[in-house]
């Protein structure tokens, strides 16, 4: 049998030299972030899609995991709401509202920080409840079920071996 010496950019698939040079580059300007005394998290983000120190927005990000969480809570609404929801207020709040739809990455970042909140909020009508909140949470009733447990008010005081 033949040894591969290929580099292991090339045994990857998908994995080329572009891939390796970024993280490269995303590695070196987080380094260079913490010998400034800076967090380096957003600015490895931002190496890596150029975008820079403006992605530092943490009340972007938390107040519309909140929004995600409240319209994940109630059964059906589901992520587009959510995500609707989330960039009409962050375009609302923003210093530039005209550049949303042009370019504008907050209104990205908006909606996706919402879509990711509604997992967990979609958990707490099936929990209380047993109404699944989203599709994801309706799979998650037929396992439960399957195991032979009724999610609902009953489920922690009949089964508190769980």
């Amino acid at each position: 049998m033949r040894e591969d010496h290929r580099p292991i950019h090339a045994k990857i698939p998908g994995m080329g030299q572009r891939s390796i040079k970024t993280a490269l580059a995303a590695t070196l300007v987080a380094l260079i972030y913490v010998f400034a005394g800076r967090n380096p998290t957003f600015a490895c983000i931002g190496a890596i899609f150029g975008m820079g120190s403006d992605m530092d927005n943490s009340w972007l990000n938390g107040g519309n995991r909140l929004i995600g969480t409240v319209i994940g809570i109630i059964p059906a609404a589901g992520a587009n709401i959510a995500a609707f929801m989330a960039y009409d207020q962050a375009k609302r709040f923003s210093k530039d509202p005209d550049s949303f739809g042009k370019g504008n990455y907050n209104g990205i970042i908006a909606s996706e920080a919402s879509n990711n909140g509604v997992c967990g909020g979609a958990l707490v009508p099936l929990m209380t409840l047993g109404i699944p909140g989203d599709a994801v949470t309706s799979v998650l009733l037929g396992g439960l079920m399957i195991q032979g447990l009724t999610p609902g008010s009953l489920l922690f005081t009949e089964h508190m071996d769980v």
